[in-house]
């Protein structure tokens, strides 16, 4: 294949960044010919983005909505009660400079030893107490795996085609290995040395900085200016190593400055001590940054008190609306006996992924500009062609499409 394309996933790149952080590089590709360009990029419709891409499918098609879900038999496994005298001495030593690496060493390879290490190396800060009651689901397998989507995977499109690829610079596993600056490097090398494969996906994280900075502070900008620079430099050394080749910068949603952290957790508990249900017994939960979701051994007994209780109680922050509640009704239960997604610019905190709340976040309704992300695929032979909009899981169809016509 004469063709080189460089795929960079830019993790939430928002459609507005360019002009808003003065990204000149970006600007300047944008209002160039040779050219396809959506500002609207439409987030996945689950909280799955990296399967969308890769199989061509939405949430409700591929049947993933979360990265980690309840095993089948959660209500069967012992308690381990000594997991919650683990999970305060985490609370206490994880946040001490001085010893919270050996802790992390010591924790990892403990963890490691008492529940399946698909969970365990993706265990984020799920409460120690309660992690055996999860599996994984999108991170299970690698991603250009026939377990990944099988015939469906764009990776397998590829073998069949005989078209080389290059994952190194990817999220493995989803985890991230290394820093930016390190994979720009790689790549940059790659194409000195006429080294590239048909097809690079790499992973550049630059934008998920306004999770800490927020959208709008002069700190989050100089990153945004720092991609731009390092992005100029790729595309330049394109220019002067390859004839034919295009370059894809994907955000593949956008961010939105936080206004409320709303804690369901504690309000949880006081449902469960009212209703007087066990956690780990009786019920379990997950507790993203945007979603919460339920299980119970009993849902039949608990499950509709529960949800009249936790609605009265937080309902204001929830989305609420026919269309979000049937399309989560889809997922039941594998997913949760009760599906909650909060409102946008709010969050669920405390969760079981940060340590500290975010103050900006990426949510996944289509309508709000914020939360959409930016395309870009330029090249010496791309044709003209902006898009108002366009689905995470076309992007699949569109580097197939790329290869077919041969340009």
């Amino acid at each position: 294949m004469n063709k080189k394309i460089i795929f960079l996933l830019t993790d939430a790149l928002r459609g507005d960044y360019p002009e808003l952080h003065d990204m000149k590089f970006l600007k300047q590709k944008l209002s160039e010919d040779n050219r396809i360009a959506s500002r609207a990029v439409h987030p996945s419709t689950g909280f799955c983005e990296i399967i969308e891409y890769v199989l061509g499918q939405s949430a409700s098609e591929h049947g993933m909505l979360a990265q980690i879900t309840a095993k089948e038999n959660w209500h069967e496994m012992k308690y381990r009660p000594y997991l919650s005298v683990l999970y305060k001495y985490n609370n206490i030593f994880g946040n001490i400079p001085k010893v919270r690496g050996v802790w992390r060493i010591f924790l990892d390879k403990l963890m490691s030893s008492i529940t399946e290490p698909e969970v365990a190396r993706v265990r984020y800060h799920i409460p120690i107490h309660m992690l055996d009651y999860f599996r994984a689901t999108e991170s299970l397998y690698e991603y250009d795996s026939w377990e990944f989507g099988g015939e469906n995977n764009l990776f397998y499109w590829f073998k069949e085609n005989n078209i080389s690829y290059d994952i190194d610079n990817f999220v493995k596993f989803n985890k991230i290995k290394g820093i930016d600056k390190d994979r720009f490097e790689d790549i940059n090398n790659k194409i000195k040395n006429k080294s590239l494969k048909d097809f690079t996906l790499a992973y550049i994280g630059n934008a998920e900085m306004a999770h800490f900075k927020g959208t709008t502070s002069n700190e989050f900008k100089e990153y945004m200016v720092d991609m731009d620079k390092s992005l100029e430099v790729l595309s330049k050394n394109l220019d002067e190593h390859y004839d034919n080749y295009e370059l894809v910068i994907l955000g593949d949603h956008g961010m939105v400055d936080v206004e409320q952290h709303v804690d369901c957790i504690s309000e949880i508990k006081k449902i469960a001590n009212d209703l007087g249900i066990s956690e780990g017994k009786d019920y379990i939960y997950f507790v993203d940054s945007t979603c919460l979701r339920l299980w119970f051994k009993q849902p039949e007994l608990h499950q509709s008190l529960f949800d009249k209780k936790l609605v009265d109680i937080i309902g204001e922050h929830l989305e609420l609306t026919d269309d979000i509640t049937n399309y989560l009704d889809k997922f039941k239960p594998e997913y949760g006996n009760l599906l909650y997604l909060i409102q946008g610019k709010k969050i669920f905190y405390p969760d079981f992924f940060n340590t500290k709340a975010n103050v900006g976040m990426h949510g996944y309704k289509h309508d709000i500009f914020g939360q959409q992300g930016l395309l870009l695929l330029t090249g010496p032979n791309v044709e003209n062609n902006d898009v108002d909009k366009i689905e995470l899981k076309d992007i699949k169809s569109l580097i197939i499409s790329r290869y077919q016509n041969g340009k």
